[in-house]
């Protein structure tokens, strides 16, 4: 649209030019409507890379915060697994113990029995 206008300005200027005795006074009105044009143009480029940061910087503070979010709950993940793992261990120990345990009181008996019939 502004180089619409812009282009609609120099044909004014042109024709303006022709024959007129305020050529000049057309063609500064020309250039002024131009570099006003080319301002506003300018002006709107600007305007729309700031917001075209801001919504990136947005977005990727969203990206960010999802991602700590997803490693915490990694990290939470992994240290219940952890627990678990070593809960689960601690029970085998435990299970193998008592199961050395009854062993050993099992071979304890049966000595104790072959001692007492043996005799």
């Amino acid at each position: 649209m502004a180089f619409a206008i812009l282009a609609f300005a120099s044909i004014g200027t042109f024709a303006a030019g022709c024959g007129s005795s305020s050529s000049e006074d057309a063609q500064d009105q020309a250039n002024e409507t131009s570099q006003q044009i080319q301002d506003q143009v300018n002006q709107a480029t600007q305007d729309a890379q700031k917001q075209a940061d801001q919504i990136t910087n947005q977005a990727q503070k969203s990206i960010d915060n999802a991602q700590k979010q997803m490693n915490d709950k990694n990290a939470s993940t992994n240290e219940s697994i952890d627990k678990a793992q070593k809960q689960a261990q601690q029970a085998a120990q435990n299970a193998q113990d008592q199961a050395q345990q009854a062993t050993q009181d099992a071979q304890k008996q049966i000595n104790d029995a072959v001692k007492q019939y043996g005799q």
